[in-house]
């Protein structure tokens, strides 16, 4: 029983520790591959945007609570630190799954945040190139 207790606390904090590492690299963008979430002025990949700023970080934080609650010895005691931490966990990870609820540009880096202005502006000007089409 313990050691099984033992065994799910190491695997969730290295789930855990290894989606944020992955966000902080994706953040961090210093490659064409750790920016490749963003997408382009052309293309949006919200999904992968969603989860790579709010989902991830969201889903780690869930992994160390369970790691604490599900840690002999001191898990009864870690579970009032760990359940209410949980809470806003998955509201976080529910706000990064529900695509209509725009996020704000704050939580993105800087260099995602051009993405996002040149991305919205190229739709503006092929909403306005369209509406223009259909106007003749």
């Amino acid at each position: 029983m313990v050691l099984t207790q033992v065994l799910m606390t190491l695997a969730a904090l290295l789930v855990g520790v290894l989606i944020l590492a992955y966000c902080v690299w994706a953040r961090r963008g210093g490659s064409e591959l750790a920016r490749f979430w963003m997408g382009t002025e052309l293309s949006e990949r919200w999904n992968d945007e969603r989860m790579a700023v709010l989902g991830g970080p969201a889903i780690a934080l869930l992994c160390f609570c369970f790691a604490g609650i599900a840690a002999p010895g001191v898990g009864d005691y870690l579970v009032w630190v760990a359940a209410p931490l949980a809470v806003p966990g998955f509201l976080l990870l529910a706000v990064a799954l529900i695509p209509f609820i725009r996020l704000p540009d704050v939580l993105y880096p800087q260099w995602a945040r051009d993405v996002r202005r040149r991305r919205e502006a190229t739709r503006r000007q092929m909403d306005e190139m369209m509406r223009r089409h259909r106007g003749r």
